[in-house]
């Protein structure tokens, strides 16, 4: 679902031993925003989970479940005269500390979230020129994946909108011949350039679309991951 604007900024709170900010409820409690010595922290459930030393302000902008976290996206500012806010995004899971992504998204607006297999993907709308970059977050790590035009955005938040039904992590491999091209929405314009599987690559699909899955990929020996739609009739379900 997409999200289409930024909240704006919180007014900065007198300082204090932990002076409360805005918060959110989500399957494992409440994760807020707070002011300590006139500094954001985040707090989960009562307790200092995260510092955000490097700001003045901090927003919960959104809470987006998966089937065993919830992601939260965190908007933070700091003094600076141009491009004063990023984002970070963080992982709640049972019986598990708080987690959060290094920060991204500098001078860029959010568009949307949306899942490739069980993996986050933020849509970011840079304004010069005009492009949705994508990232997402895996293993601790921020990954940028290939921008995509507003037109094939328009597609992918559609698809994703109107998928047929979600898959919960199904993992597949990629079968019949050649390679597998990766698109950025379900559409035969939408192709990322230079962005394929072969057969035998796995991958883990969250929905599907008409004749497209979504799907994430990542290399087994290299750190290179990728994300998109492909041609649901080229995957074999791993039994």
């Amino acid at each position: 679902m997409a999200v289409r604007s930024a909240l704006p900024f919180l007014i900065l709170l007198m300082a204090g031993p932990a002076a409360a900010g805005d918060g959110i409820d989500g399957r494992f409690g409440r994760t807020e925003v707070r002011y300590i010595a006139a500094k954001p922290a985040v707090f989960q459930n009562g307790q200092k989970a995260l510092a955000l030393d490097d700001a003045s302000e901090a927003a919960i902008l959104r809470l987006v479940p998966e089937a065993t976290k919830d992601f939260i996206l965190l908007r933070s500012w700091k003094p600076a005269p141009k491009c004063p806010a990023s984002y970070r995004l963080l992982s709640i899971q049972a019986k598990a500390p708080l987690q959060s992504s290094p920060p991204f998204g500098v001078c860029a607006d959010l568009a949307g979230i949306s899942f490739a297999g069980p993996y986050p993907l933020l849509h970011l709308r840079q304004s010069a020129p005009t492009k949705i970059t994508q990232f997402t977050w895996k293993d601790g790590k921020m990954f940028e994946l290939p921008a995509m035009t507003e037109a094939c955005f328009a597609k992918h938040e559609h698809a994703v909108e109107m998928s047929g039904r979600q898959l919960q992590q199904a993992s597949y491999v990629a079968a019949g011949e050649g390679r597998l091209q990766f698109h950025s929405a379900p559409d035969e314009r939408c192709g990322i350039e230079g962005i394929f599987v072969v057969p035998g690559d796995r991958l883990e699909a969250s929905r599907v679309n008409g004749r497209y899955t979504l799907v994430f990929y990542q290399h087994p020996k290299t750190p290179k991951v990728a994300a998109g739609w492909v041609h649901s009739a080229r995957l074999k379900p791993v039994n």
